[in-house]
């Protein structure tokens, strides 16, 4: 598994688990999920 394909996974996780949470978007998501790449 690639490292871009980690993200998508991570990124589709979340929102799938939080879209009905004020404040959580696809962006949010998004960049949430690159610092945890970044940080792993």
């Amino acid at each position: 598994m690639t490292q871009e394909e980690l993200v998508a996974q991570r990124e589709s996780f979340a929102y799938g688990n939080a879209m009905n949470i004020d404040g959580v978007t696809k962006d949010s998501v998004r960049q949430t999920a690159m610092q945890i790449s970044l940080l792993a």
